[in-house]
């Protein structure tokens, strides 16, 4: 049996004996959170209202639904507002980004400005993707948002 299939079926014993999986099995080591805190050096200097959250996955499910419980994305979140232009923003994240090991995905436009997109394959295998995209508080100043996601080890939570 491969490591995954004993992770999924290990999983499904501990829910049915009413027991909520190891979280280390989620993330070993906290690996996959520690490479995502890596976005945080993409933050350009000078940035005010700095706001960071990095999210361990949690072991879940839809409405209660025992057929879609799993574990939910690892992420990281960065907040920060910036007196640089978009065009010049897009530029220096993708650039520090790309040292970070991190591979320009494109981008797609928005009312506020264009959302830009990265992927990046950690050293375990797992598909982790970055987004930095504009946005607004109080309807005027562009706030930055900057997150980065990638999916757990073994189940994930579904159907929702």
């Amino acid at each position: 049996m491969g490591k995954r299939a004993y992770v999924v079926a290990a999983s499904l014993l501990l829910l049915l004996a009413g027991c909520t999986p190891n979280p280390d099995d989620a993330d070993p080591d906290g690996r996959i959170l520690a490479a995502l805190t890596s976005i945080e050096a993409a933050v350009p200097a000078g940035a005010t209202d700095r706001s960071a959250r990095e999210v361990e996955a949690h072991w879940d499910s839809c409405d209660g639904r025992s057929e879609t419980a799993g574990w939910t994305d690892i992420g990281v979140y960065l907040s920060f507002r910036s007196s640089v232009a978009t065009e010049t923003m897009r530029l220096a994240v993708g650039s520090a980004l790309a040292n970070a090991g991190w591979s320009d995905d494109g981008s797609e436009p928005s009312p506020l400005g264009p959302t830009q997109r990265w992927r990046r394959t950690l050293a375990d295998g797992t598909a982790a993707r970055a987004v930095l995209a504009p946005s607004t508080q109080d309807g005027s100043a562009i706030v930055w948002q900057l997150s980065a996601v990638a999916p757990p080890h073994g189940p994930h939570v579904s159907g929702c």
